[in-house]
């Protein structure tokens, strides 16, 4: 077969000829000389000089079918394959019998696996130019497709020995040769494709991949070396090398490939940001952390490095430094993109923190800048939600959903928001509308299934995921969310039935075992549930949840010491699993083999020494034996070896509460709180520690704290900012309060205490002595029960 891509002499002084006619600067020379110009940058990788000279033909003539087309070879390099697939066709609308276009949309058909409209572009295109490359290269992947590798081999061979410069059928035809196990072969192909190829990046990968499965690393690095010679401008290709070193476990080289990366283009703050990735997982956040102040040292407008920098303090919770570093952003950009983003993200913070007012101000002056600024309006629309303001919420979430109409999570606020508004009807209606538009997205109907099954409308529900599974059979969140449903419903045939579809679809993977199990214990069928219990963890042998699940039914059987013996089985297996030994702990506590357990718990601490749950179980054994100092000793050793733990933190803060040390229990929440703003627990004990010192300092700071609990959901926050409010002497707004907690939280007899005194000192006597009676009654022992009793006497 012979192949002749180029055209004949005849024809080029035609074309000559025909140009020279057209007179000099006329509307077809500029065309050419921009195309040129688009052709050879791209070559030169350099996509946005290329981009624009394409353009340029389009202005000149719109209908420039060869500019659509480039268009399209320039997005598929950037593999955006959708814009490559329009530009492809608008050639080919504007020049039917555009060959190339035709077999660069046979080739995204074929990738999209239509290979029917593939073969039509391969015939097509063959019928007008039977020596075609591409189109004999695309003919030899769809025969491998149809089986047929002998045959796409051969087709591909005469492709490549007619013109090796076709590097698409040199690939294919490696990828042949690899699949059908002849490496060497591959190998071969690929190296003499690069000789005649030396620019071409695709096979070079090829290459490597080769070279990476034999363990030949050195052949690896030399090909992802002169990768970047090729353009060494393309951050890709060193990622690509510093990857391969990281992998390799060559952190030095790893290291030195990223700063020699930032050394190409200092200019583009990706490349540090890459580098304290790297620095962070390599040798720890402290690290990335110095590396990011260097260069923020250097550049202070580096903002893509400023908000990197704020991902780290995040990440090891560092909540004074990543205020500051945001407070910093504000100054420099004032009110610029950078600095609205940072306000956004320091009142997100805020918000989380309970600092209400602090996050309403920030987000108010994004909005007054770009009232349309889509984080902040989601902040506002959160923030009301919480104070009640639920039509507030709704019209931000609302606006919001008309740039982001299936965004499940916007439609999840908004559903939310209609529910507070006592609305259930538009609630439903948010997703119904949602399902209308988008009926072929997934996520929203999966989204629509979760709502309707949160009001038990398991048959609605069902629907919804059964519409998904229609679209796509092995759908594993739509398979898993079906049997589930079917559980609810105590439909077990169904759920099992369903689970093992999971199970099909998945086989490798331990969740459909490990859920058909649980349905099997919800019917109390143990001994199957102990056998897909042993079939997950045959998939997965350090996962805990079947191994938890397995303990689980032994122990309602009764059957510890057989769960005893499971789980040592596990360890012996994998005796790194220190997850094993916390559970293996659990079991001994169950059995009041106390120092059994105590010594599971140690051998945690000894594989890992992070492991917080840990220290907490010792502490609770200490608290079982009545040692209260030892129990505060386990958790001191525990934030020794984890600084700032949140739990242990709160348990040792709550230890000292218990045992009369009040002042190092407000230490230790005010640790907490520094270390973990939002944590709301902290910030009503210390508020109550606080209130019970009783001084104005005291009272004020309490106040502070507990300020935002007057909408909260927790009848304890409520009545501690109630009693606040009573031991300030702000009796009025006091009362609301205390009787809104002891409405919703009857029982507790220290809310009726509180809510006892606030009607006594506002001379409603007959509800006073109805709310201190139940005190005095309930024979509780509380610090407050003497007083009760005082003024009930008094009544």
């Amino acid at each position: 077969m012979k192949f002749n891509n180029k055209p004949s002499y005849l024809l080029a002084m035609l074309l000559a000829i025909s140009i020279s006619m057209s007179g000099c600067g006329g509307k077809a020379e500029r065309q050419a000389k921009h195309l040129e110009k688009g052709k050879a940058y791209l070559e030169q990788a350099d996509y946005d000089k290329a981009r624009v000279e394409f353009k340029n033909v389009l202005q000149i003539d719109p209908k420039n079918a060869d500019a659509y087309y480039m268009s399209g070879v320039l997005e598929e390099e950037q593999n955006n394959w959708p814009k490559a697939y329009g530009n492809y066709s608008k050639a080919l609308e504007l020049n039917p019998e555009h060959l190339d276009a035709k077999a660069k949309l046979g080739k995204i058909y074929l990738l999209s696996n239509d290979a029917v409209k593939a073969e039509k572009m391969v015939n097509e295109i063959l019928a007008k130019k039977p020596a075609d490359p591409a189109a004999h290269t695309l003919k030899a992947a769809l025969m491998a497709r149809k089986g047929d590798e002998a045959g796409a081999i051969q087709e591909a061979s005469q492709v490549v020995v007619a013109d090796p410069t076709q590097f698409e059928a040199v690939s294919l035809l490696a990828a042949l040769y690899t699949k059908k196990g002849d490496e060497a072969k591959a190998k071969e192909v690929l190296e003499k494709g690069i000789k005649d190829n030396p620019r071409n990046v695709s096979l070079r990968m090829s290459l490597v991949s080769i070279a990476t499965k034999h363990n030949d690393m050195a052949s690896a690095e030399k090909q992802l070396i002169e990768i970047i010679a090729i353009d060494p401008k393309k951050l890709e290709y060193r990622i690509t090398l510093a990857t391969f070193y990281a992998r390799t476990n060559q952190v030095d080289k790893a290291e030195k490939s990223l700063r020699d990366t930032i050394q190409a283009d200092p200019e583009d703050e990706t490349r540090y940001l890459l580098l304290a990735e790297f620095l962070a997982t390599r040798k720890g956040p402290e690290e990335a952390e110095k590396e990011l102040l260097s260069v923020i040292q250097n550049k202070p407008k580096a903002y893509k490095v400023r908000f990197g920098l704020a991902k780290i303090y995040q990440a090891t919770n560092k909540p004074e430094k990543l205020r500051q570093l945001y407070l910093d952003i504000i100054d420099l950009d004032k009110t610029g993109p950078e600095g609205l983003k940072a306000r956004n993200q320091l009142a997100e913070m805020e918000m989380q923190a309970g600092k209400k007012d602090e996050a309403e101000k920030l987000v108010a002056e994004v909005l007054k800048e770009n009232p349309k600024d889509n984080q902040a309006l989601l902040l506002r629309g959160k923030m009301l939600l919480v104070k009640g303001d639920a039509k507030g919420a709704i019209a931000d979430f609302r606006s919001l959903l008309k740039d982001q109409p299936d965004s499940v999570d916007l439609l999840g606020l908004l559903t939310k928001a209609h529910l507070a508004n006592k609305e259930p009807e538009l609630a439903k209606e948010t997703f119904n509308n949602a399902v209308s538009k988008f009926p072929d997205n997934p996520n929203v109907r999966m989204a629509r299934a979760d709502f309707l099954a949160s009001s038990q409308d398991y048959d609605g529900a069902l629907k919804d995921v059964d519409a998904v599974i229609t679209a796509d059979p092995k759908n594993l969140h739509a398979l898993q969310a079906k049997a589930e449903l079917e559980a609810a419903k105590k439909d077990w045939s169904a759920a099992e039935s369903s689970m093992s579809k999971l199970k099909a679809a998945s086989p490798d993977q331990p969740v459909g075992y490990y859920r058909l199990g649980l349905i099997y214990q919800a019917q109390k069928k143990f001994d199957q549930a102990l056998a897909e219990f042993e079939l997950a963890l045959s998939k997965s042998p350090k996962s805990i949840e079947p191994l938890t699940a397995m303990v689980n039914v032994l122990a309602v059987q009764g059957k510890t010491d057989k769960a005893v013996a499971r789980i040592n089985q596990a360890i012996q297996a994998t005796p790194d699993n220190f997850m094993a030994h916390l559970l293996l702990g659990g079991v001994y506590v169950s059995q009041k083999k106390y120092a059994e357990a105590e010594g599971a718990f140690r051998k945690v601490i000894q594989l890992n020494p992070k492991v917080s749950a840990a220290y907490l179980d010792i502490t609770s054994l200490n608290l079982v034996r009545g040692d209260v100092k030892a129990a505060i000793h386990s958790l001191q050793q525990g934030l020794v070896a984890i600084p700032g733990d949140a739990r242990m933190s709160m348990s040792l803060a709550e230890l000292y509460q218990r045992s009369g040390d009040n002042d190092k229990a407000i230490a230790e929440y005010e640790a907490v709180l520094k270390k973990t703003p939002g944590i709301e627990a902290a910030a009503n004990n210390l508020a109550s520690l606080l209130t019970e010192k009783g001084d104005k300092a005291s009272l004020d700071k309490a106040l502070e704290l507990a300020k935002h609990f007057e909408n909260s959901a927790t009848p304890a926050f409520v009545d501690t900012l109630g009693w606040i409010y009573y031991k300030s002497g702000q009796n009025d707004q006091a009362l609301p309060l205390l009787q809104k907690a002891a409405d919703k939280a009857p029982q507790a007899v220290i809310f009726q205490y509180h809510l006892g005194m606030a009607l006594y000192k506002k001379g409603d006597m007959k509800a006073a002595k109805t709310a201190l009676q139940k005190v005095v009654d309930s024979k509780a022992s509380f610090p407050g029960i003497e007083e009760a009793k005082g003024v009930l006497a008094k009544i």
